[in-house]
């Protein structure tokens, strides 16, 4: 499929008619286009071109959707597809998208300064941020000469250095999409993932397809 008529945008684009090793670069470049670029850019759209430092909350903000992808990432690196059961009491589902455990996975093998904490990660920031758009307790900063800082004292706060956490996230996404194309297991895992995640979106764009909707 010629890359210049895709917009890495599910609603928009026939993914349907991936193939394989499309799906891989597809969802390859909607990361970079919708997460990366943004992150990389994002002391320039955050200072309007001036050398200030960014806000804290546009730190927030980007610290939030970092975190959601990285989770993202995890459930693709884990193959992970919840199974459809449902307990017949509370309705939740029996095995959950085990999004702790996944998250910790793609921190400690492609963001490996951050290995230590990676739980904490997950729980302090990635789950504090969505549920309370709070760090739970610690805070971003820059300019550490290590990744972060976690104090003896546990009545002070930790510290990340946010800039080095989203280029090592930038190069730990791109070490994944190499290792999916080379290992068939993570290839396997990621195509198991990629329809059960965008099942929506699939079955749509074929709706959209046979009634002409797609060029």
């Amino acid at each position: 499929m010629p890359e210049g008529s895709l917009t890495y945008l599910f609603g928009v684009d026939p993914i349907h008619l991936l193939s394989d090793s499309e799906k891989v670069d597809y969802l390859e470049k909607r990361i970079e286009r919708l997460l990366l670029v943004p992150a990389r850019n994002a002391r320039e759209a955050a200072t309007g071109g001036k050398d200030l430092r960014p806000t804290i909350d546009s730190n927030l903000c980007l610290m939030t959707v970092l975190c959601c992808g990285i989770e993202a990432l995890g459930h693709y690196l884990a193959g992970r597809v919840p199974k459809p059961e449902r307990c017949p009491t509370c309705e939740h589902h029996l095995d959950p998208e085990k999004g702790a455990a996944d998250f910790a996975a793609f921190v400690e093998r492609y963001m490996p300064s951050y290995a230590p904490i990676a739980k904490l990660l997950y729980g302090d920031y990635r789950s504090a941020l969505a549920h309370g758009f709070a760090i739970r307790s610690g805070g971003l900063t820059e300019g550490l000469s290590v990744p972060f800082e976690t104090p003896k004292d546990k009545t002070l706060p930790h510290r990340i250095d946010f800039w080095r956490f989203v280029s090592e996230l930038d190069e730990g996404v791109k070490q994944y999409f190499r290792d999916v194309r080379i290992d068939p297991d993570l290839t396997r895992k990621f195509l198991q993932r990629w329809a059960h995640a965008n099942k929506f979106w699939i079955e749509n764009s074929r709706i959209r397809d046979s009634a002409g909707w797609t060029e």
